[in-house]
């Protein structure tokens, strides 16, 4: 017995100890890269745009609720040149970096931008879901709790350069006619779809939908968020960051649910963080119904099709009237 003890402890230790190498040796490999001055298809994006339209006075950014929401046509209609630099899965913390390696955030411009509560979730960690920008600004605890037995995969994704720079959907497609001149302006128009929502179960760690994974509203993510929203109140533009409408079939997917207790905990803690900013607003259509828009309107359970985007991008440019911005 006593020598199976020592065996099982010897075995114990050499896994340790090989394990620990291997985080050693691919910690070293990262860090030797450097930092990433934003994920490459959201600087590719923002540069193509803002040389086709240098007098843009408006930017849409953030994730897919910005990208296939907000047409930069409604704006420029009235008088107000905007571009849309959003991807699907974009992340704040991205964003501000990018602005900063390209010398956009000099510039006193108004920004709405969508950042969905996945996004400060650090159990939303699936490789197309974080950028190196957000990799190389964790400390090596944070790596290790926000990865756990998928830190090893996450690291040698990096490494090989597979797509960690984030899952722009259609975003690569456009690149390639933004070369000429994108008539969108960035934007993702998306038609109609009849679309339904499967009833989320109540346990965390099952959601198909990655956003609800092993929810964890207070770990890495946040700080980076809170970070970058410290960052944008020292930058001389207006910022508007929103948390996007959904439909009342989603509500009723989610309500009672702890997916319900993540949007309505994001918005508190997004707005008591930026109540009382100058630079910075936040406004929160999933728990206060700021705009009401039929179910017809979506062409899926969360994103609005082009129809529904036109009268949002309405009502965005009313409420910059409204409040000074334009």
């Amino acid at each position: 017995m006593r020598a199976f003890i020592a065996k099982l402890l010897f075995l114990i230790s050499l896994s340790a100890g090989v394990v620990g190498w291997e985080w050693w040796r691919l910690e070293t490999e990262i860090q030797a890269l450097g930092p990433v001055h934003g994920s490459v298809g959201q600087l590719q994006k923002l540069m193509l745009l803002y040389q086709q339209e240098p007098q843009a006075q408006v930017i849409f950014a953030g994730d897919s609720r910005a990208e296939r929401q907000l047409n930069p046509a409604v704006f420029s209609a009235e008088g107000h040149p905007a571009i849309n630099v959003a991807i699907s899965s974009g992340d704040l913390w991205t964003l501000v970096k990018t602005l900063e390696a390209t010398g956009i955030h000099k510039l006193p411009l108004t920004f709405i931008i969508s950042a969905s509560s996945a996004y400060i979730n650090d159990g939303n960690n699936e490789k197309d879901r974080f950028t190196p920008e957000i990799y190389f600004s964790l400390t090596t605890f944070e790596r290790l709790v926000m990865f756990k037995s998928g830190w090893f995969l996450a690291a040698r994704t990096m490494l090989d350069g597979e797509n960690v720079y984030n899952n722009f959907t259609a975003t690569i497609a456009q690149l390639a006619t933004m070369k000429g001149n994108d008539p969108h302006k960035g934007f993702l128009p998306v038609d109609h779809q009849d679309y339904h929502c499967d009833r989320i179960r109540h346990a965390s760690n099952v959601a198909r939908f990655s956003w609800y994974k092993n929810v964890n509203l207070d770990g890495a993510r946040w700080r980076l968020f809170a970070e970058a929203v410290a960052t944008l109140e020292t930058w001389p533009g207006r910022y508007y960051i929103f948390n996007g409408p959904v439909t009342t079939v989603y509500h009723a997917c989610i309500d009672g649910t702890y997916a319900a207790d993540v949007e309505r905990d994001y918005g508190l803690k997004a707005s008591q963080l930026i109540k009382n900013l100058r630079r910075v607003r936040f406004l929160d259509f999933y728990n206060d119904p700021l705009i009401q828009l039929p179910d017809s309107l979506y062409y899926d359970a969360i994103h609005l099709d082009k129809v529904g985007a036109d009268h949002f991008s309405k009502w965005w440019l009313e409420y910059l009237k409204r409040d000074g911005a334009l």
